[in-house]
């Protein structure tokens, strides 16, 4: 399985003292990397220690002097070329509240390694129903979302992407798990919609996707579903009465999911009449 490797090395010298020495190489090659960046937080407040130290050419990565303390080291990925590796917590932590404290005190840390797993991948299409001609702009304005599919975070939404000119979408750096995607379009001829079929979160024709670290799901293919109804009406200052332009309205279903979005004066050629339109 790829992963990372972040060692602590022991001070030479004096100065080197409530210093954190890493060597940062990618574990399956063994070849040093640079698109890693680690932070020493203060185990209290979060705050992050500066500096957060520099790396060169042969992986060799350095953070201090520091004060003696409690420290939670953080490996911040996404520098440069994008590895797709996943940011962590030391020990494979994902949050700063579950995370390990470090204590450092006036000689170096030893033995102290990083393994950061490469996140899942959810990759497909967004495809129209046969009998829908696909015009220049048919793809424009259409997210697709990736929610947890059960457990604790059941129905957070995890990440997203944007669908691309030729209806594809790639929704990268997820945890391991179980998630149900949703395409998610702007006013138009569409319903939200999602993998598998449905247009709820709770539907059973909808599909759950499994993955774990490092996996790459393709042909995750999307049917968009027919609009049939729609929500109209109009944003409105409070006070005045006055339109107000640029305002993004949510419809949500009866399982609290985001089931269709307008924005006010989306495409209005008529001035700020505040108007907007949610289709479904």
């Amino acid at each position: 399985m790829p992963i990372l490797q972040v060692e602590l090395l022991k001070g030479r010298t004096v100065e080197q003292k409530r210093e954190m020495v890493r060597k940062v190489t990618d574990a399956v090659t063994g070849e040093p990397t640079r698109d890693v960046s680690l932070i020493a937080m203060d185990s209290q407040s979060a705050f992050p220690s500066w500096p957060f130290g520099n790396i060169d050419t042969n992986g060799d990565y350095t953070i201090g002097p520091l004060p003696p303390g409690k420290y939670k080291l953080l490996a911040v990925t996404g520098f440069g070329r994008d590895s797709g590796y996943l940011t962590e917590f030391y020990n494979n932590k994902r949050s700063f509240f579950e995370a390990d404290s470090l204590e450092l005190t006036n000689a170096n840390m030893l033995n102290i390694n990083i393994e950061l797993e490469k996140g899942a991948t959810i990759q497909g299409f967004v495809n129209l129903a046969e009998s829908i001609p696909a015009g220049v702009d048919t793809m424009n304005d259409i997210s697709v979302v990736a929610f947890y599919a059960d457990g604790d975070k059941a129905g957070k939404a995890a990440s997203f992407d944007a669908v691309q000119f030729n209806g594809g979408y790639r929704i990268d750096k997820l945890f391991p798990g179980n998630y149900k995607v949703l395409a998610l379009p702007i006013p138009s001829q569409f319903a939200a919609s999602y993998f598998g079929g449905g247009t709820n979160f709770d539907d059973g024709a909808s599909s759950v996707v499994t993955v774990d670290y490092g996996d790459i799901t393709t042909d995750k293919n999307i049917q968009l579903e027919t609009a049939t109804g729609g929500i109209l009406g109009t944003v409105q200052n409070a006070v005045d009465g006055s339109a107000i332009s640029q305002v993004v309205v949510i419809a949500y279903d009866a399982s609290g999911h985001a089931a269709g979005f307008g924005i006010s004066d989306l495409y209005s050629n008529d001035g700020e009449t505040g108007e907007f339109t949610i289709t479904g």
